[in-house]
């Protein structure tokens, strides 16, 4: 189940956001599915949870990404810099309220660290129907181990527009360092509609744009990870405190940390359903390995424990062979 948002706000994330948007219209028009790829015991943790571990941006894979999108964001649109799309960008903020670009610039410049510090992340990839035998090899040997698993998911929550639990879903955007694309893409749109947006009022605007800047800031990856076709469920929670993600301490493989756990269960009056584990697990896909079948009745038992209906129409091994 999705909601419909009004038309004003479809209206300001076709502004303000059209890549994001796009991706996800496309998505939703494909019935893409997604996919989590983890080791077993991850997967295990997953669905005995169940919930998922939120983890901190800085404990990513690659912690150059932490840093990516803030410094693309700030050469390519930020208020000193000497592009094009930027300086159209302030003068436009400046034409629809003269007081508009402090206020952006105080915000953001308020928020950056937690921006960097303080955004906690689930990673999904989208999946192909072509992959439900195989799983993809380059996620396969990225990911997991010597008994690695896909966990392969419904998209209905994906899709939701709702605050039940402050957490949020991001295509990740991939570009070269000094591609301005999305800044100049960005920019046109608030040129073609000026007079709209100056219906606006001045808090709707600073709304719409901090969004803009921070999914830019948090959601961009270099052009080099495009296959992994990643989204991202992002939650901040100083900016967005939500009572049902509860943190731990944690250790992942000897790095103690901080996590959040995204409760997997659906809450209907909020808008959210599908998130419970019957409607949300398409199928798991147990990468090569040597110890196929034993993983197999593992994760057969282990769903039927757990009450899904059908565990064993869930449950595949893909026929990758093993390299050893």
């Amino acid at each position: 189940m999705t909601i419909e948002i009004d038309e004003v706000t479809l209206k300001l994330m076709r502004i303000f956001q059209p890549e994001t948007l796009g991706r996800r219209e496309a998505a939703m028009a494909a019935g893409t599915r997604f996919v989590h790829y983890t080791s077993a015991s991850a997967a295990t943790s997953i669905l005995r949870g169940p919930h998922v571990w939120l983890r901190n941006a800085t404990t990513m894979n690659d912690v150059s990404e932490i840093n990516f999108g803030n410094s693309r964001l700030i050469a390519g649109l930020g208020r000193k810099s000497e592009q094009v799309a930027a300086k159209k960008f302030w003068v436009l903020l400046g034409e629809l309220n003269s007081e508009l670009p402090d206020k952006i610039v105080a915000l953001y410049d308020g928020w950056v660290d937690h921006l960097r510090m303080d955004t906690y992340l689930f990673c999904l990839s989208e999946h192909d129907d072509a992959e439900d035998e195989i799983g993809r090899l380059s996620m396969w040997r990225a990911y997991g181990g010597a008994a690695a698993i896909a966990i392969v998911i419904n998209p209905a929550p994906m899709y939701s527009y709702t605050d039940a639990l402050s957490a949020y879903a991001y295509p990740v955007i991939y570009c070269a360092p000094d591609d301005q694309s999305s800044f100049q893409l960005l920019v046109s749109r608030m040129e073609a509609e000026l007079e709209f947006l100056k219906t606006q009022s001045a808090e709707t605007l600073v709304d719409h744009l901090f969004e803009c800047l921070q999914s830019q800031a948090i959601c961009s990856k270099h052009l080099g990870f495009k296959e992994e076709r990643e989204w991202r469920i992002v939650h901040q929670p100083k900016h967005q405190p939500n009572e049902r993600l509860k943190s731990s301490l944690v250790d992942v493989r000897g790095i103690p940390q901080i996590i959040y756990e995204l409760p997997l269960r659906d809450f209907p009056e909020e808008n959210l359903v599908g998130l419970n584990l019957n409607h949300l697990i398409s199928r798991i896909i147990i990468g090569p390995t040597a110890f196929p079948l034993a993983m197999y009745d593992y994760f057969v038992r282990l769903l039927e424990e757990l009450k899904i209906d059908k565990a064993h129409e869930r449950v595949f091994l893909s026929n990758i062979p093993l390299r050893t």
